[in-house]
């Protein structure tokens, strides 16, 4: 459902509560009526209307549509008569605001003597004829009146409307101003005593305390004269409100000048009299203000030596003054260039001309502070312009005192800040963007690390089936020579497409800082020996000439990574060294140093290329006809991993052509008390088991499910994760291999499910996923797995998981709890 706006909440709220307060004034009016039920001879609302009119605008006329309607259906009984008459009202208050607008300032139609007069007339003369016309001509064709009463209810209504708008609606106006109360706080007592004044006029003239047949109807005449002289037009028509209360008790009462009359006819002529003594109050009024302000500017010329002590007119800031009564007397050049008024549209007017409503509390706090004779330096605020736009400024405020040194004004310069609130909000802007480009490029690597992840994945899911056959191959004894070749050729390109996803997955793991290094003392010696033979192995090094020379020396390392360094920094060699070339790999050591070297007699490299061989995907030649292969990211992962090892390495060569040599330096330390390292076998099958194989993709299930059963054991396979849970509790296997990516249920929930299974059995979980990562294993551990197995499985690692999963069956059987780690050979 669509909502309106903030301003049009408040557009309705002010129409409700006109149409409420149009309802009770209306009530009030009509408890007047004489002479028909629907005329009266004062009406409130249409003062009412008018001012809501003036303050708020034509938009809230349904306010007094709504309340007009609400005040006439139930005097008539019928909606017509009662419609028309609405609509009478409504025209009458837009009529008067639309005239006052064009022809007497508006809302500002009580400043001056001149707008006051043309007030009275359009407001008071012209427009209620529209309503009085309208009203009384719909009583008399409903038949709610006759012909003969047609004139006197024109004229009840006529004067009714009349005095309602001149009395009503300028104090509305008047007192609905954001200082209205300011000017009384330092003059209540005066204020006091004028009130006290006006309710013993009242009394007098209304209550008949005065001696009789004496006329006194001129007394409220000095009172008001008073209002006028020595406070505004507010409080002048305030005291004629309240005269007016009294005057329409105590006439309604039989009492007072008027009460001789026709209750219609005393109320009639009292609102004339009101009417008239209001306009005069506030013509008074006026005339005095507009003096008050001529004085002003007269002062403010005498005074013109004094005030150039604390201005200069030619500053290019902005500098005016004021009386204490906040009133301009001085307004420079730089002044009329900031807000858009000219001195003399200025000078004599409140400073409230450019001080918007909601920082109007802190102009009196201000001027509290100069009545004390203090100065306000550099404070920050929002004036208003001309035009309506709002201007951000620092003022500076100083006391300006006369010849006896007591504080008379105020002087105020002010300095247009808004480029600077301009540049502060562009480089809050540009901070802001600069963090949504580091969520957003923050984001793009997580994207960037998932995407690795499941790329691993996916690519693991083929190399599994792949090396699983070929060890079913190999194990159902094909010797033809043409089979065995291709099983030889399959099993070298499935080891070549495993170290390019691990290392693809390690380039994210080391830029993003989640390499974890499982440190423990190794011989290096011993360590590159096991690389070499397991690269020989596998042909890598067949074509090649590979010399080896070592000596025993201990490092820190994690024995994985640094195989992985080593395997790196070879396979390099072999691809940028032509057939039947040398590779020569030493290991020595040197001052606190363990000397890992590799040099090969290829093709060298250039300078420019020897300055970024380690940066990412820097690769040598990268003509078509090489055959070297790779993604250029070995060596940077080597560089990253020695790094995290304490290390350097560096590259070195002569130029094209003349081979090149890479030096890598670990810190070294003491050889263990036990030198020679215990190499435990991959445990054999100890007993025969019962396995379960959850794997969605079939050509991996099947070819496991094959391997496992030749090695004598009996296995059981299930398709998705539903399935795998249920032949878990009917078969209740001691071992099941369940994939992490399955449909329906993944691996995580069937392990969880599994665990949290109370009485019977429970299997050793075995995680098989191409996830390989840190957090991978520990979010298996967490799920209630007891081992974790990457994808591609060779023959040996499904023995040892085998062996560890045997081993942790007889354990629970003891009771033992058996701790988690990762059989994959890579702790990727």
């Amino acid at each position: 459902m669509h909502r309106p706006p903030p301003s049009s909440w408040r557009a309705i709220g002010v129409i409700a509560a006109l149409a409420t307060s149009y309802v009770l004034a209306g009530r009030l009016g009509l408890s007047f009526a004489a002479v028909n039920p629907s005329a009266t001879p004062l009406w409130p609302p249409t003062g009412l209307a008018l001012a809501a009119l003036l303050l708020f605008g034509d938009r809230v006329w349904p306010g007094i549509l709504i309340g007009a309607l609400a005040v006439n259906l139930p005097i008539n009984g019928s909606f017509t008569p009662a419609l028309a008459i609405a609509v009478g009202n409504t025209l009458e208050g837009l009529v008067a605001s639309y005239l006052v607008r064009r022809f007497a300032h508006g809302a500002a139609a009580f400043e001056r003597a001149r707008d006051i007069f043309r007030f009275a007339i359009l407001a008071g003369l012209v427009s209620p004829m529209v309503s009085a016309t309208i009203g009384t001509t719909t009583l008399r064709l409903a038949g709610y009146a006759p012909w003969a009463d047609y004139g006197s209810i024109w004229l009840t209504w006529w004067v009714g409307d009349g005095a309602g708008a001149l009395l009503f609606a300028p104090a509305l106006v008047l007192w609905a101003a954001p200082d209205a109360f300011s000017a009384l706080r330092h003059r209540w007592w005066e204020a006091g005593a004028l009130l006290l004044a006006v309710l013993l006029v009242g009394q007098l003239l209304f209550a008949n305390l005065s001696p009789p047949g004496y006329p006194l109807t001129f007394l409220p005449f000095p009172v008001l004269l008073w209002a006028a002289f020595r406070f505004s037009p507010r409080e002048s028509i305030l005291a004629v409100v309240v005269l007016m209360t009294m005057a329409v008790w105590g006439t309604t009462r039989g009492l007072g000048p008027f009460a001789d009359l026709g209750p219609n006819e005393a109320l009639l002529l009292l609102h004339v009299f009101l009417a008239t003594i209001a306009v005069t109050s506030l013509l008074a009024a006026a005339l005095v203000a507009e003096r008050r302000r001529v004085e002003a500017r007269l002062e403010a010329a005498q005074e013109a030596p004094v005030r150039l002590a604390a201005i200069v007119a030619d500053s290019d800031d902005a500098i005016v003054s004021k009386t204490l009564d906040d009133i301009i007397t001085s307004w420079n050049r730089a002044a009329e260039e900031l807000y858009g008024f000219t001195a003399a549209e200025a000078i004599g007017r409140p400073i409230t001309l450019i001080i918007p409503d909601d920082r109007r509390p802190e102009e009196d706090a201000v001027l509290a502070r100069i009545r004390r004779g203090e100065a306000v330096q550099h404070f920050e605020t929002v004036r208003v312009r001309k035009d309506g736009t709002r201007v951000d400024v620092s003022l500076t405020i100083s006391p300006i005192r006369n010849q006896s040194g007591v504080i008379v004004g105020a002087s105020k310069i002010a300095r247009d800040i808004s480029e600077r609130r301009q540049l502060e909000e562009e480089r809050r802007a540009f901070l802001a963007r600069e963090h949504a480009g580091r969520a957003e490029a923050e984001a793009a690597n997580r994207a960037k690390d998932e995407f690795l992840a499941l790329l691993g994945h996916e690519l693991r899911n083929p190399l599994g089936a792949i090396a699983s056959a070929v060890q079913v191959l190999g194990l159902v004894g094909a010797q033809e020579d043409r089979a065995d070749r291709a099983r030889q050729i399959i099993t070298r390109q499935v080891q070549h497409l495993t170290r390019l996803v691990a290392d693809l997955l390690d380039v994210g793991r080391v830029t993003a800082g989640k390499i974890v290094l499982d440190r423990r003392l190794l011989d290096l010696a011993d360590a590159v020996k096991r690389c070499l033979a397991a690269l020989t192995a596998s042909g890598k090094t067949e074509r090649h000439a590979l010399l080896v020379e070592t000596e025993p020396v201990w490092v820190d390392a994690d024995e994985v990574r640094l195989e992985q360094i080593i395997a790196n920094l070879v396979d390099n060699a072999v691809k940028y060294t032509p057939s039947r070339g040398r590779i020569r790999v030493s290991v020595r050591p040197v001052e606190g140093h363990a000397i890992l070297r590799v040099e090969d007699d290829g093709i060298g490299m250039s300078p420019e290329l020897l300055d970024r061989v380690f940066d990412l995907f820097v690769q040598g030649d990268r003509s078509l006809e090489r055959a070297s292969g790779g993604l250029g990211i070995g060596l940077m992962l080597v560089r990253r991993l020695v790094e995290l090892h304490g290390g350097t390495v560096e590259a070195a060569s002569e130029g094209p052509g003349q081979g090149s040599t890479f030096t890598v330096r670990l810190p070294s330390r003491l050889a263990p008390v036990t030198a020679s390292r215990h190499e435990a076998a991959p445990p054999e099958s100890r007993v025969r088991c019962r396995l379960l194989v959850v794997e969605d993709d079939r050509d991996v299930r099947e070819s496991l499910r094959t391997m496992l059963e030749l090695t004598g054991h009996e296995v059981h396979a299930a398709e998705d994760g539903a399935s795998g849970l249920a032949a878990i509790c009917r078969l209740a296997p001691d071992i099941a291999l369940v994939d992490i990516g399955l449909p329906g249920l993944d691996g995580y929930e069937v392990a969880r499910r599994v665990r949290a299974e109370r009485g019977g059995a429970k299997p050793v979980l075995v995680a098989l996923t191409g996830y390989g990562s840190a957090e991978d294993r520990e979010r298996a551990h967490e799920a209630g797995f007891d081992l974790h197995l990457v994808k591609p499985i060779t023959s040996d690692q499904l023995a040892r998981i085998l062996g560890d999963a045997q081993t942790r069956v007889l354990e629970r059987s003891d009771g033992t709890a058996a701790r988690v780690r990762s059989s994959d050979e890579r702790t990727d």
